[in-house]
């Protein structure tokens, strides 16, 4: 594995208990600077490619290597999360929590035993936990229960708290399906930004090709659970984009995985 390689998938394959075959042989490889959009119609397989990076779920057969190791050989969910984080199409913030506590839920996998039971009692890393808040725009919400956010600080939340667990690789399953265009556009103009920033990689499952075209350098098209399209995003053309989703006549902005 090359020393710039973040991710590398070998011949991927998830079968279910119903023997729904949702991944068949996925091969692709990506870089630790860039920024990938999975697009695709929906069940073709995107969100399980996910899952199984982020070790929600096992695979079937094939090796998935993060930052070089077979994802199987980590046995420390604290020692993965340094390497991936995910931020979820729902956030899974604790609505009853401050916005500081759901943010500080990031540092987790930095805490001990001891330090996670004091900071019942003690604030630990607030300092870190409010750049990371100030850095997607709402320190001013810290101290707020997250029941009172609206859906656009919401998932400003759940950024701010990937930012604070500091993976290699951030992975975004649908980040802007519940938003609208604007709400959309500032929350992939911080993500890819924070992305660029920190040099690290950002993948990314989308429904808008015409936001993929905006902030993503590169996409996969994934169909039926096997890749038919793995290319520069400005080598995208919409023949391709019509095979994958196999829809005649369809404009760019109204196609939707």
């Amino acid at each position: 594995m090359e020393k710039d390689m973040a991710l590398d998938i070998q011949n991927l394959s998830k079968t279910f208990e119903d023997g729904a075959d949702i991944l068949n042989d996925i091969t692709f490889s990506i870089k630790k600077n860039e920024l990938v959009a999975l697009i695709g119609p929906s069940g073709a397989g995107k969100s399980t490619i996910l899952n199984v990076i982020t070790k929600v779920i096992n695979k079937t057969g094939g090796k998935v290597f993060v930052e070089g190791r077979e994802i199987d050989e980590y046995k420390n969910i604290k020692e993965y999360a340094k390497c991936v984080g995910m931020i979820r199409q729902h956030f899974d913030l604790v609505s009853s929590l401050s916005v500081l506590n759901n943010v500080l839920i990031g540092r987790f996998n930095t805490w001990s035993f001891m330090d996670s039971l004091l900071n019942l009692i003690k604030t630990k890393d607030k300092e870190v936990a409010m750049h990371a808040l100030a850095r997607v725009g709402i320190e001013n919400k810290a101290y707020d229960k997250v029941a009172r956010l609206s859906g656009g600080e919401q998932q400003r939340v759940a950024i701010a708290r990937v930012l604070v667990q500091n993976p290699k690789i951030l992975i975004a399953d649908e980040p802007v399906s519940s938003l609208d265009p604007e709400r959309a556009d500032e929350v992939l103009r911080l993500l890819t930004g924070i992305a660029k920033e920190s040099g690290n990689c950002l993948i990314a499952s989308m429904h808008y090709v015409e936001l993929v075209k905006k902030y993503f350098t590169r996409v996969i098209g994934i169909r039926e659970g096997k890749v038919i399209i793995d290319a520069p995003v400005e080598d995208v053309d919409d023949e391709q984009l019509k095979q994958l989703y196999k829809i005649r006549g369809i404009k760019d902005e109204e196609i939707r995985s």
